[in-house]
């Protein structure tokens, strides 16, 4: 190039990074001084055009500036004002069922839209308005299609993605970024966030970078989450598709204020017990005793097939029970080192009492969330509880080194990050399967999921669920929506847990990425480089001198959380006063509802942030989804009306409903230690009706091509 061509070129790369030096601090000291790799910036004077060439070629033909507008253009028309996308459909009447404070508010609001479905065929797709709410940019190249797009329509909220610093370094030159990013900057309710990756070779880390950028913009993603993908980039293409796979999990796993507190009243009722925690990693140490393994078991149906390869771990390996587990292995005579509970309802509790062996669970160590219910505690004999991570009590009432990550959100998922945190060198997977041979073989035998009285329609409900997922050994297996949303998570946790532990695979399920699987009857080279040392771990585990959680710092963060709720309602109450007539307006309060939680309540606890963002998501979403769904004006001006005033209400009754949990005689009869979720909170004990003889709806989800997974039912139990 010559000098007075790179001229403007350079001073644009100049000024985009004095103005990274100011705002952007982290993106101006990589680039400050960066020098391509493998590419080189291409200018032609003659026909005012710009590249840059790859191994020898143009990556847009020579022709850069025309590719970025043709590009632009043709999303702009395919998305263009009035025609519909599918992302999530929409949730409607009827699918929130659990009596309780919350759901019921969410329930009232969503029996009031004028938008409901009949059949999943009946949603046609999201409304596009004349801006794009938000917008995903996969890839920068020359960055000349975003300079495009945010001139000819008006974008609200953008991330953009990169994962080739070489790329980015070059739109340095050719875009002019301070002008993009001061658009944003300056209007309320607009954002821009930037993706910027290295030394990234794997399409899986880029997607999960950009995961967790996108889950921080609830409801715009999932519900009008627009994806570019510069060039059709493959490697872009499996991001989406896969982010795209996993929406409804994230959907349906925003949490609720109902389960937060309800988890709350087990958490303190064990402290003040009280359950003393679990030894601490640094005081365990496994790191020093050599060659460690644990066996974690579920409950799928190949364990039945492979208990005597898990009985020959188990001479030197210790031995996890997950949930329903344990009621399999007693059947099979073998009695687990370690039991896992995880799951904080009552029910949890009625399946054990009622389903196990009373007498021998008493012999067995319980490890359980901070949040169990007290009662099933009392099942066991040794027990400590542990803090996972993602809860907000870990923050409350634990210490930084006693969290243990990615602890949720099934049994099995915590056992594997229980491994992790103590440091285990080697997992062996038994019974997690996450698929199954037949609908009549879909758990382990002893479980109770063949119990014909409790659920007698369960074959059917997965027979006519059921889809077909890579085996472990091997071509296909069955398995259903929810299972495979489980192993999902299970693989997240594995890519993790990899990095230090050699895990192992003994179940005869569904393929599970980053594991090794093993073969019935190869047992013996996995147990002889094992040491002996069972006792020695569970002693440390299990320490005779445990700490416990004080009554004086209970007092104290229960306050805390106190007074925090009352000030978050009434700021959040201030931002919904303003009128909201269009989409446009319902777009803006939502993002700074939602920025108020991330920016300010995530920065001073993250206990906090999650003990209220399940709830105040759940109406973002409510409100955001059927405004956009609604296509008569009227209509819509009238539902976002209601969100407003129903949303106020919630929020203006939520910290006394606090209270009244929170501040009561905790040494008195608790009613909520015996009920269910499922059942309301406010009537009077009801007569218990056992496990065995309790009607069941079970939880389902549907999935076609043209609308993605939709929740259908919850699980509930049906009292008659």
């Amino acid at each position: 190039m010559t000098h007075n061509a790179a001229t403007p070129y350079l001073e644009r790369r100049a000024k985009n990074l004095n103005f990274f030096a100011k705002n952007y601090p982290g993106i101006y000291n990589y680039f400050k001084d960066y020098q391509f790799q493998a590419l080189k910036l291409d200018i032609r004077v003659d026909d005012d055009e710009v590249d840059f060439i790859v191994n020898g070629g143009h990556v847009y033909g020579g022709f850069g500036k025309r590719y970025a507008k043709q590009e632009a253009a043709k999303f702009n028309e395919i998305f263009k004002p009035g025609c519909r996308v599918r992302s999530v459909v929409p949730i409607t009447k009827g699918e929130y069922k659990n009596p309780r404070f919350f759901a019921d508010r969410v329930k009232e609001l969503y029996d009031l839209s004028p938008f409901q479905l009949h059949s999943i065929d009946d949603f046609k797709g999201y409304i596009t308005p004349e801006f794009l709410p938000m917008v995903v940019f996969l890839g920068v190249g020359l960055g000349l299609h975003i300079q495009a797009l945010t001139a000819a329509r008006d974008v609200h909220h953008l991330v953009v993605v990169e994962h080739d610093p070489d790329r980015f370094a070059a739109s340095l030159y050719t875009v002019e970024w301070w002008k993009i990013v001061n658009r944003q900057r300056e209007r309320p309710g607009r954002s821009i966030d930037f993706v910027l990756l290295h030394n990234v070779t794997e399409w899986q880390d880029v997607r999960a970078s950009v995961w967790n950028k996108l889950i921080e913009r609830c409801p715009m993603f999932p519900v009008t989450t627009y994806m570019y993908n510069h060039c059709a980039d493959p490697r872009y293409d499996k991001v989406a598709a896969d982010i795209n796979r996993d929406i409804y999990m994230h959907l349906f796993s925003f949490g609720n204020y109902d389960d937060e507190v309800n988890q709350l009243n087990n958490a303190i009722h064990n402290f003040l017990k009280p359950v003393p925690k679990v030894g601490k990693a640094k005081d365990v140490d496994l790191a020093s005793l050599g060659q460690t393994g644990v066996c974690i078991v579920g409950s799928g149906p190949s364990l039945d097939g492979r208990i005597d390869d898990l009985r020959e771990l188990a001479k030197k390996a210790l031995v996890i029970s997950c949930g329903t587990a344990i009621g399999a292995l007693l059947k099979h005579g073998v009695v687990p080192d370690i039991h896992v509970e995880l799951e904080s309802d009552y029910l949890t509790y009625r399946v054990q009492s009622e389903n196990a062996d009373l007498e021998a669970l008493k012999r067995v160590r319980i490890l359980g969330a901070a949040q169990l219910s007290p009662l099933l505690f009392e099942l066991f004999g040794e027990k400590r509880l542990f803090f996972k991570a993602e809860s907000p009590l870990s923050e409350l009432f634990g210490d930084a080194d006693e969290r243990i990550i990615d602890a949720a959100p099934t049994c099995t998922n915590a056992a594997l990050a229980i491994a992790n945190h103590y440091g285990f060198s080697e997992a062996y997977l038994f019974g997690l399967d996450y698929g199954f041979p037949s609908a009549a073989q879909h758990h382990a035998k002893g479980t109770l999921y063949y119990d014909e009285n409790a659920f007698a329609s369960v074959s059917a409900t997965l027979e006519d669920e059921t889809i077909e997922v890579d085996a472990a050994k091997g071509g296909k297996i069955l398995s259903t929506t929810f299972l495979y949303t489980s192993l999902r998570r299970t693989e997240n946790i594995v890519i993790t847990l990899a990095r230090t532990c050699t895990v192992y695979n003994f179940s005869d399920g569904a393929r599970i990425d980053r594991t090794a699987w093993v073969p019935a009857g190869e047992v013996g080279r996995y147990l002889t480089p094992l040491n002996d040392i069972k006792e020695l771990v569970l002693n440390k585990l299990f320490s005779s001198s445990p700490l416990q959680v004080q009554d004086a710092q209970v007092a104290k963060q229960t306050a805390k959380l106190q007074k925090f709720l009352t000030d978050l309602t009434r700021k959040l109450i201030g931002i919904l006063k303003t009128p909201i007539l269009d989409l446009a307006q319902m777009t803006g309060v939502c993002f700074r509802i939602n920025q108020y939680l991330h920016d300010k309540v995530l920065t001073e606890s993250t206990a906090y942030y999650y003990f209220t963002r399940g709830a105040i998501w759940h109406f973002l979403h409510a409100g955001y989804s059927h405004a956009y769904a609604l296509t008569n004006e009227m209509e819509r001006k009238l539902w976002m009306e209601w969100w407003q005033d129903r949303f106020v209400a919630f929020l203006d009754a939520w910290p006394e409903h606090l209270s009244g949990v929170i501040r009561k005689d905790f040494g008195q009869p608790d009613p909520w230690l015996h009920r269910s979720i499922r059942n309301p909170e406010s009537e009077g004990i009801r007569p218990s009706i056992t496990y065995n003889t309790a009607n069941w709806v079970a939880t389902g989800f549907e999935y076609n091509e043209k609308s993605g997974f939709r929740h259908i039912e919850t699980a509930q139990e049906v009292t008659q």
